[in-house]
Protein backbone atom coordinates (compact mmCIF):
# COMPACT_ATOMS: atom_id res chain seq x y z
CA UNK A 1 0.00 0.00 0.00
CA UNK A 2 1.47 3.02 -1.42
CA UNK A 3 1.20 6.56 0.71
CA UNK A 4 -1.50 7.96 -1.57
CA UNK A 5 -3.87 4.92 -0.66
CA UNK A 6 -2.99 5.55 2.76
CA UNK A 7 -3.86 9.41 2.33
CA UNK A 8 -7.05 8.12 0.62
CA UNK A 9 -8.47 5.83 3.11
CA UNK A 10 -7.77 8.32 6.20
CA UNK A 11 -9.19 11.39 4.10
CA UNK A 12 -12.52 8.81 3.79
CA UNK A 13 -12.55 8.11 6.90
CA UNK A 14 -12.70 11.69 8.64
CA UNK A 15 -14.92 12.01 6.06
CA UNK A 16 -17.07 9.45 7.50
CA UNK A 17 -17.04 10.75 11.21
CA UNK A 18 -17.67 13.84 10.08
CA UNK A 19 -20.73 13.38 8.61
CA UNK A 20 -21.92 10.86 11.36
CA UNK A 21 -21.40 14.02 13.75
CA UNK A 22 -23.14 16.43 11.85
CA UNK A 23 -26.04 14.02 11.35
CA UNK A 24 -26.52 13.30 14.63
CA UNK A 25 -26.21 16.97 15.84
CA UNK A 26 -28.98 17.47 13.54
CA UNK A 27 -31.21 15.48 14.73
CA UNK A 28 -30.45 16.11 17.80
CA UNK A 29 -31.22 19.65 17.50
CA UNK A 30 -34.45 18.99 15.33
CA UNK A 31 -35.87 16.83 18.35
CA UNK A 32 -34.88 20.14 20.85
CA UNK A 33 -36.79 22.32 18.20
CA UNK A 34 -39.74 20.04 17.88
CA UNK A 35 -39.90 19.23 22.04
CA UNK A 36 -39.69 23.16 22.07
CA UNK A 37 -42.64 23.70 20.35
CA UNK A 38 -45.14 20.86 21.30
CA UNK A 39 -44.05 22.22 25.04
CA UNK A 40 -45.06 25.84 23.93
CA UNK A 41 -41.36 27.14 25.18
CA UNK A 42 -40.22 28.05 21.81
CA UNK A 43 -39.59 32.01 21.65
CA UNK A 44 -39.62 33.80 18.02
CA UNK A 45 -36.83 36.22 19.23
CA UNK A 46 -34.23 33.60 19.96
CA UNK A 47 -34.56 31.26 17.02
CA UNK A 48 -35.44 28.04 15.72
CA UNK A 49 -33.47 26.22 18.84
CA UNK A 50 -33.52 28.86 21.51
CA UNK A 51 -30.85 29.49 24.33
CA UNK A 52 -28.14 26.50 25.05
CA UNK A 53 -28.24 24.85 21.84
CA UNK A 54 -24.86 25.44 21.02
CA UNK A 55 -22.47 22.24 20.11
CA UNK A 56 -20.38 22.35 23.48
CA UNK A 57 -23.79 22.87 25.13
CA UNK A 58 -24.92 19.33 23.26
CA UNK A 59 -22.04 17.27 22.92
CA UNK A 60 -23.05 14.56 25.28
CA UNK A 61 -26.29 14.60 23.44
CA UNK A 62 -24.57 14.45 20.37
CA UNK A 63 -22.24 11.63 21.62
CA UNK A 64 -25.32 9.73 22.74
CA UNK A 65 -27.20 9.82 19.19
CA UNK A 66 -24.08 8.68 17.33
CA UNK A 67 -23.80 5.67 19.71
CA UNK A 68 -27.38 5.15 18.90
CA UNK A 69 -27.12 4.96 15.26
CA UNK A 70 -24.49 2.25 15.11
CA UNK A 71 -25.75 -0.51 13.59
CA UNK A 72 -24.81 -3.16 16.61
CA UNK A 73 -27.25 -0.48 18.66
CA UNK A 74 -30.02 -0.84 15.78
CA UNK A 75 -29.72 -4.35 15.83
CA UNK A 76 -29.80 -4.23 19.66
CA UNK A 77 -33.36 -2.47 19.48
CA UNK A 78 -34.67 -4.55 16.64
CA UNK A 79 -34.29 -7.49 18.95
CA UNK A 80 -35.33 -5.98 21.80
CA UNK A 81 -38.36 -5.03 20.03
CA UNK A 82 -38.96 -8.75 18.28
CA UNK A 83 -38.79 -9.94 21.82
CA UNK A 84 -41.09 -7.83 23.29
CA UNK A 85 -44.05 -9.20 20.84
CA UNK A 86 -43.20 -12.73 20.98
CA UNK A 87 -46.07 -15.21 22.77
CA UNK A 88 -44.57 -16.33 26.65
CA UNK A 89 -44.46 -20.11 26.79
CA UNK A 90 -46.47 -21.90 28.78
CA UNK A 91 -44.69 -23.89 31.78
CA UNK A 92 -45.85 -26.65 32.86
CA UNK A 93 -46.93 -27.13 36.65
CA UNK A 94 -44.21 -30.32 37.03
CA UNK A 95 -45.69 -31.36 40.52
CA UNK A 96 -48.80 -32.13 39.11
CA UNK A 97 -49.43 -35.95 37.93
CA UNK A 98 -48.84 -37.13 34.75
CA UNK A 99 -52.20 -37.56 34.19
CA UNK A 100 -53.04 -33.97 34.71
CA UNK A 101 -50.36 -32.98 32.28
CA UNK A 102 -51.99 -35.04 30.09
CA UNK A 103 -55.71 -33.38 30.40
CA UNK A 104 -54.03 -29.94 30.49
CA UNK A 105 -52.27 -30.89 27.12
CA UNK A 106 -55.08 -31.27 25.53
CA UNK A 107 -57.13 -28.89 26.43
CA UNK A 108 -54.71 -26.37 24.98
CA UNK A 109 -54.64 -28.49 21.60
CA UNK A 110 -58.12 -29.03 21.42
CA UNK A 111 -58.90 -24.87 21.54
CA UNK A 112 -58.87 -23.15 17.95
CA UNK A 113 -56.05 -20.52 16.84
CA UNK A 114 -57.44 -17.67 16.08
CA UNK A 115 -56.29 -18.08 12.71
CA UNK A 116 -59.20 -21.00 12.43
CA UNK A 117 -61.83 -19.13 14.37
CA UNK A 118 -60.93 -16.32 11.29
CA UNK A 119 -61.70 -18.82 8.74
CA UNK A 120 -64.68 -19.92 10.42
CA UNK A 121 -66.75 -17.29 9.51
CA UNK A 122 -70.51 -17.40 9.84
CA UNK A 123 -70.92 -16.96 5.56
CA UNK A 124 -68.34 -19.83 5.41
CA UNK A 125 -70.74 -21.97 7.23
CA UNK A 126 -73.97 -20.80 6.13
CA UNK A 127 -72.64 -21.74 2.01
CA UNK A 128 -71.29 -25.43 4.06
CA UNK A 129 -75.13 -25.82 4.99
CA UNK A 130 -76.69 -24.99 1.80
CA UNK A 131 -74.18 -26.96 0.05
CA UNK A 132 -74.69 -29.95 2.56
CA UNK A 133 -78.56 -29.42 1.64
CA UNK A 134 -78.58 -29.75 -1.68
CA UNK A 135 -76.91 -33.38 -1.52
CA UNK A 136 -79.98 -34.96 -0.75
CA UNK A 137 -79.75 -33.22 2.90
CA UNK A 138 -76.63 -35.51 4.12
CA UNK A 139 -74.84 -33.68 6.49
CA UNK A 140 -71.01 -33.57 4.61
CA UNK A 141 -67.75 -32.53 6.36
CA UNK A 142 -66.32 -30.07 3.80
CA UNK A 143 -63.04 -29.66 4.81
CA UNK A 144 -61.39 -26.48 3.22
CA UNK A 145 -59.18 -27.22 0.18
CA UNK A 146 -55.53 -26.98 -0.01
CA UNK A 147 -54.15 -24.89 -2.65
CA UNK A 148 -50.45 -25.32 -3.77
CA UNK A 149 -48.46 -23.14 -5.98
CA UNK A 150 -47.10 -24.95 -9.32
CA UNK A 151 -43.32 -26.85 -8.69
CA UNK A 152 -40.86 -25.90 -10.72
CA UNK A 153 -37.98 -28.47 -10.67
CA UNK A 154 -34.66 -27.36 -12.39
CA UNK A 155 -32.31 -30.15 -13.50
CA UNK A 156 -28.40 -30.63 -13.69
CA UNK A 157 -26.47 -29.75 -16.64
CA UNK A 158 -25.62 -33.20 -16.36
CA UNK A 159 -28.84 -34.54 -16.71
CA UNK A 160 -29.84 -32.40 -20.14
CA UNK A 161 -25.86 -32.84 -21.43
CA UNK A 162 -27.38 -36.87 -21.61
CA UNK A 163 -30.34 -36.61 -23.20
CA UNK A 164 -32.36 -37.08 -19.98
CA UNK A 165 -34.17 -34.39 -20.52
CA UNK A 166 -35.24 -33.26 -24.35
CA UNK A 167 -38.08 -30.87 -23.31
CA UNK A 168 -40.01 -28.79 -21.04
CA UNK A 169 -42.58 -31.73 -19.49
CA UNK A 170 -45.80 -31.63 -18.48
CA UNK A 171 -46.66 -34.27 -15.48
CA UNK A 172 -50.51 -34.47 -14.86
CA UNK A 173 -51.33 -36.75 -12.12
CA UNK A 174 -54.09 -39.26 -13.34
CA UNK A 175 -57.58 -38.51 -12.54
CA UNK A 176 -57.12 -34.80 -12.22
CA UNK A 177 -57.65 -31.43 -13.99
CA UNK A 178 -54.84 -29.43 -14.52
CA UNK A 179 -54.91 -27.54 -11.22
CA UNK A 180 -53.11 -30.37 -10.09
CA UNK A 181 -50.60 -30.45 -12.47
CA UNK A 182 -46.69 -30.01 -11.70
CA UNK A 183 -44.32 -28.49 -14.50
CA UNK A 184 -41.16 -29.30 -14.94
CA UNK A 185 -38.40 -26.53 -16.95
CA UNK A 186 -35.26 -25.21 -17.10
CA UNK A 187 -33.80 -22.65 -18.83
CA UNK A 188 -31.73 -24.53 -20.87
CA UNK A 189 -34.09 -26.93 -22.28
Amino acid sequence: MDIFDRKFEKEGQIHKDALKDHVAHYGVLRELASERESSGKGDPNMGRYGPGTSKLEIQPLIQKKIKESTPSAKRKRQSKKILATRKNIKVFDRTKPTSALFKMKEKIVSRPTSEQLRQISPSTTESVHKRAGQVGGQSLSISPRLILPPITVRWARHQIDHGLIRKAERIQPKGQGPQGSVFITDSRV
